[in-house]
């Protein structure tokens, strides 16, 4: 598969100490031998550089394997290390929602499996703190956002819409909006097979929101949270 390439000079810049740990986690994720693309806060910040202004708490990264224990144990392993860490920043996130097997990529939720255009989900190089990343389209990235949980999180709304105005000034040709319908059809089964938990994690979030981040911004309890989700 060609990547695309997007040249931007990388404005956000971390700690040198959080460099190398990018490039350890996706150090790791090679090594064993996973395709996978960054996502989320990072992926956003190295669309919309200067104009970023992202705060960023972990690093979500889709893991495409049809072997979710590899993932888990990677998982436990970050988890190991982000501990030891003097100032942990950056909490790594592995996600397995999407998967990829010989067909190609698509949306894994219980016995519910649809395939996902190519173009969705095909990498992009991005510029970003000294290191470059392997994300997707932003379109993809704006939709994923739209369709996770099932809802939106208040304290994303800004970040989307600076997404949603780059994506408008600068559209990745090949992709139109039903090629996206996949990722929505996904969030309204969610909300109607989990709608108490779904329900729960709007109530977290506005929660969350309000109180300043005190739910997202504590490590422990997001991996908690993660432990008790998985």
């Amino acid at each position: 598969m060609l990547e695309t390439e997007v040249s931007r000079p990388p404005t956000t810049v971390l700690p040198l100490d959080n460099r190398s740990w990018f490039e350890e986690v996706f150090s790791g994720i090679e090594h064993a031998n996973l395709d996978y693309r960054v996502v989320g806060s990072t992926a956003i910040a190295a669309y919309l550089g200067e104009h970023a202004n992202v705060r960023m708490r972990d690093i979500d990264v889709i893991c495409f394997t049809r072997n979710a224990a590899t993932v888990r144990m990677l998982q436990a392993e970050f988890d190991r290390k982000h501990t030891q860490l003097a100032h942990p920043i950056t909490l790594p996130k592995l996600l397995v929602n999407i998967g990829r097997d010989n067909n190609g990529y698509c949306v894994n939720y219980n016995d519910l499996r649809e395939p996902i255009n190519e173009k969705v989900m095909q990498p992009v190089q991005l510029p970003f703190a000294e290191t470059t990343i392997t994300t997707i389209p932003p379109e993809t990235l704006l939709h994923l956002y739209i369709a996770r949980g099932g809802s939106l999180k208040p304290k994303d709304m800004p970040k989307l819409r600076k997404l949603a105005g780059f994506c408008a000034n600068h559209p990745t040709k090949g992709l139109v909006h039903s090629d996206f319908e996949v990722f929505h059809r996904f969030a309204a089964r969610m909300r109607s097979d989990y709608p108490w938990q779904t329900s729960l994690y709007r109530f977290l979030a506005q929660v969350d929101y309000v109180s300043g981040g005190k739910i997202s911004k504590n490590h422990l309890v997001a991996k908690a949270i993660r432990h008790f989700s998985s």
